[in-house]
């Protein structure tokens, strides 16, 4: 699926998300310290998701469209229930279940996002709306998970 240039940030930061999920799985599947993927997701926190949901939140606002109203409802909805998990997780008190249900709803997230609204806005915005929107966006990083320093994951 073509995605529109303007909301290229938030999918570059998708596919990093959907990576992170990817490696969480790996590592709940070999087993691997629950404390060390809980660090993952706090370093995943604080180098990108905390900037990206606020980006989106600030950008996506909606205006009088219901459809959109909805959609902008879930998307903070789900960072609500996301930050929630990430609040526990860095606090030190993450187990198991915690992880793969933050793994679970963080893909889930990305997927709504991509799957639906994303392409909801590129029909029913403007080419001038979608490039303000996009304004908002152009500062947001573009990192990879990957790099994290413990490979809980091989």
């Amino acid at each position: 699926m073509k995605r529109d240039p303007n909301l290229y940030p938030l999918s570059w930061q998708h596919q990093n998300g959907l990576m992170a999920v990817l490696l969480l799985k790996k590592g709940i599947n070999k087993g691997a310290d629950v404390q060390v993927m809980s660090d993952f997701i706090h370093s995943l926190w604080e180098a990108e998701l905390k900037e990206h949901f606020l980006a989106e939140e600030k950008a996506l606002v909606p205006g009088n469209d219901k459809q959109h109203q909805t959609y902008y409802q879930q998307l903070k909805t789900e960072h609500q229930l996301l930050v929630g998990m990430i609040e526990i997780i860095s606090r030190q008190e993450a187990d198991l279940i915690l992880i793969n249900k933050f793994q679970q709803q963080l893909e889930q997230h990305i997927r709504f996002e991509e799957r639906e609204f994303f392409p909801w806005l590129e029909q029913h915005f403007s080419a001038a709306e979608l490039e303000k929107m996009g304004a908002q966006l152009q500062h947001l990083p573009s990192k990879t998970c990957v790099n994290y320093q413990v490979k809980f994951w091989e």
